[in-house]
């Protein structure tokens, strides 16, 4: 009788990714995110897990959910899996890449001279995306920059219109720079007026003078003496408030066109 020869031993090999993890959940400030274990070879037994921000390990993130911080903002998100089983620890896996949106900041500052809170009148385009980098665009000639739990502030830049419309050597100092700012935020005020409040309310103490009607809307100009203030009022009611710049506000026809520019 021919003997049967024993099976050779198999030697048990640590894991090897055949998937890579993957990260799910809405990416924000406060928001629960999770990394699944991806797929293996090997039959792990267990599995670790390491959170890293661009890159670099963040401590005490070792579980397979994480809760986005506010020092995550603007930053990639990667979670890295180690797989086990009795022969070891495999190579680590890095799952896909999530980017935590930079939540829009609290208000702050006032609207004074030619600021209006962290912006300016004169900024160019860049500078101002680079202070509130939290924006939307519209058209070519608003940047609407988002603040938290309430309106945000809307600038605008010179049109191609308004521009042919001045002498040339008035065209370089503002080209792609803030000619005009605006908000809804009743956080800011313009000596007093606020947007929310009723127009006579406070009509007398700035001195207005008669409205620019565009649209539905009427625009008071206030005089200033870095900048002009600018109210928008509709049915009574100051909507926004804000400044624009004094070199292109500094009579009626001048004020007109500088709005009407705008669309």
């Amino acid at each position: 009788m021919v003997a049967t020869p024993a099976p050779t031993p198999v030697t048990p090999v640590a894991p090897v990714s055949t998937a890579a993890p993957q990260i799910s959940g809405a990416a924000g400030i406060g928001r629960s995110l999770s990394c699944s274990a991806g797929s293996w070879s090997g039959k792990p037994t267990s599995y670790g897990y390491q959170w890293k921000r661009n890159g670099s390990t963040i401590p005490g993130a070792t579980k397979p959910t994480y809760t986005a911080l506010a020092a995550d903002q603007g930053k990639i998100l990667t979670c890295t899996v180690t797989a086990s089983n009795v022969a070891g620890a495999s190579a680590p896996a890095t799952s896909n890449e999530i980017v935590i949106p930079r939540r829009c900041p609290q208000p702050t500052g006032l609207l004074d001279g030619k600021r209006l809170g962290p912006l300016a009148l004169g900024l160019t385009r860049a500078r101002a995306r680079d202070r509130l980098p939290h924006f939307a665009v519209r058209g070519d000639r608003f940047d609407n920059f988002c603040l938290f739990a309430g309106p945000g502030i809307r600038v605008g830049y010179p049109s191609a219109k308004l521009l042919r419309s001045l002498p040339p050597s008035e065209r370089t100092p503002i080209t792609d720079r803030i000619v005009l700012a605006l908000t809804a935020n009743p956080f800011y005020a313009l000596q007093g007026a606020r947007p929310g409040m009723r127009l006579a309310a406070v009509a007398a103490r700035l001195k207005l003078a008669k409205a620019l009607r565009i649209g539905l809307n009427d625009w008071y100009m206030v005089p200033g003496y870095t900048s002009d203030g600018v109210l928008k009022v509709r049915d009574g009611t100051i909507q926004e408030i804000g400044l624009a710049s004094k070199r292109l506000t500094t009579a009626r026809d001048a004020q007109l066109r500088f709005m009407l520019s705008f669309g």
